[in-house]
């Protein structure tokens, strides 16, 4: 009888039940403050203009959580084709690490989906969302292409997805978990001061969305390595220009004002325009018309800065770039790409496009540059690094320090944490998990154990997240940037 359950989505849990048949009557679904929710099934709005939202929430902490307890859910909210929904002021736990999917395999569906036909006029804000269920590249947040209007604003998303070295990888699954943060493809769209921590595919992807508005947001790379801070590449055939040319719109696309920060890994592209910075192999799609604006980057972990090849009629000026490169991308076999810089672009496939001097052209292949594929895999799936950077592998170890035991290292515990991952080609998951085994950790921390490493860190930013609003004060939603210099900023400040 649960097989047939899990199969056709209907609920065996009485609280998803509940919650549902409140939903089927096309009334708004009103959270209890402060409850948790169980849900086995996803939840699905039922008619225009639908609401689902926490009464009664006077600060963050009021929120109620839905989270998730079937090991083959992963669509906690489905809002799809419906005009005028609205989602806000909830906690959304994916409970990831604590759910063994069938196969050990997360489906390759969004976390929370929403758009498509008819799905117009949606919003999504001032929300939490931890630990996201979703895989194959599909987001927390998933906008599908055919909508209109999606307004996506205020959102605080920690951890989505797992990285190519298996950074928030569950015991309990295998490769390959990518995640996006925010994947966007309606037209006309807002997606507005959100802080995005921790989504291994994209921070923010564009997918197409012509007149859609990217502006304020904050993405960082904590643990997991990022594929991409902000990209825009992979439209659908919905936003085709012309198929002889093979040209695809975002004109009226403008991302402007956001922040991506390689604060503890590394961020592959901060700022991926157009295919051929991004695919194994040559992508003949070009994409035309956006504009990137104002924007900056940041860290010790970077990968390339702004980047771009398969691209017409772009406007990419006026950004600023402090973070620090090390390394290369894969490249195609026996032709690798240049070296990692801030701003690279290749002449050839960006026509009629407007580049801020600091551009400097690639002299070798720019396809692609990710640093995904040449490596062997280790036991569990996942790639095998063959080097970090020097700086990159300081920037892990006193970001696994600060996290864990709200400290920088001594300088013996840093030059010893960087020989080891430089020896053992592991990851920044594993110097967590043996700092979580410390005297020093349990003894401040004795409810954890060192298998419950990403369930404990989202806790550990939840608390600091909390912190950060009190101090904030403000009766509206601080700023993403507030929230990152508040929460972040310390991390920076090694005297050692």
């Amino acid at each position: 009888m649960l097989f047939v359950c899990l199969i056709t989505g209907i609920s065996a849990n009485p609280v998803t039940k509940q919650l549902q048949e409140i939903l089927d009557k096309g009334v708004d679904l009103v959270l209890e403050r402060e409850k948790i929710y169980d849900i086995d099934a996803t939840l699905q709005l039922k008619s225009r203009g639908q609401r689902i939202y926490t009464d009664d929430v006077t600060r963050i902490e009021d929120f109620a959580t839905l989270r998730v307890v079937n090991p083959e859910l992963v669509t906690i909210l489905n809002a799809e084709g419906l005009a005028g929904i609205a989602v806000k002021n909830i906690r959304f736990d994916g409970n990831r690490h604590n759910l063994r999917p069938k196969d050990g395999i997360v489906a390759m569906v969004p976390f929370i989906s929403m758009g498509k036909k008819g799905g117009d006029d949606q919003a999504i804000e001032n929300c939490i969302i931890t630990n996201a269920r979703c895989s194959g590249g599909w987001a927390a947040i998933h906008v599908h292409e055919y909508a209109f209007r999606t307004v996506i604003q205020n959102n605080i998303i920690f951890a989505s997805g797992v990285d190519v070295l298996g950074n928030g990888r569950s015991p309990l699954e295998y490769p390959f978990g990518w995640g996006d943060g925010i994947s966007v493809a309606a037209r006309n769209s807002i997606v507005r001061n959100n802080l995005i921590v921790d989504a291994a595919d994209e921070g923010v992807m564009v997918q197409g969305a012509p007149g859609t508005i990217v502006e304020n947001n904050v993405v960082v790379a904590l643990s997991r390595e990022m594929l991409g801070g902000i990209a825009l590449f992979d439209p659908t055939d919905y936003c085709l220009l012309d198929s002889v040319e093979n040209t695809f719109d975002y004109r009226g696309v403008e991302v402007r004002n956001n922040l991506v920060d390689a604060l503890g890994a590394r961020v592959h592209i901060g700022f991926p325009c157009g295919m051929n910075v991004w695919k194994l192999n040559k992508d003949n799609r070009i994409i035309v018309g956006a504009r990137v604006i104002n924007n900056k980057m940041i860290g010790k972990a970077g990968g390339y800065g702004f980047a771009a090849g398969g691209i017409k009629d772009f406007v990419i000026t006026g950004n600023i770039n402090q973070a620090v490169f090390e390394g290369r991308g894969d490249g195609l076999p026996n032709n690798p790409p240049d070296e990692a810089a801030a701003f690279i672009f290749e002449p050839s496939s960006t026509p009629g496009c407007k580049l801020q001097k600091e551009f400097k052209p690639a002299q070798k292949s720019n396809v692609p540059l990710l640093r995904v594929s040449r490596t062997p895999a280790n036991e569990a799936g996942y790639r095998l690094l063959e080097n970090y950077g020097e700086i990159e592998a300081e920037a892990i170890v006193s970001a696994a320090y600060m996290e864990i035991l709200g400290r920088f290292p001594k300088k013996t515990e840093a030059l010893h944490w960087q020989k080891w991952l430089h020896k053992t080609r592991s990851n920044a998951d594993a110097v967590r998990t043996v700092l979580m085994l410390s005297p020093e950790f349990i003894e401040g921390n004795p409810n954890w154990r060192a298998t419950q490493l990403q369930e404990c860190r989202a806790d550990l930013f939840m608390q600091q997240l909390y912190k950060a609003f009190k101090k904030v004060g403000s009766e509206s939603w601080p700023s993403a940037f507030d929230l990152h210099h508040i929460i972040f900023s310390k991390y920076n400040q090694n005297t050692n």
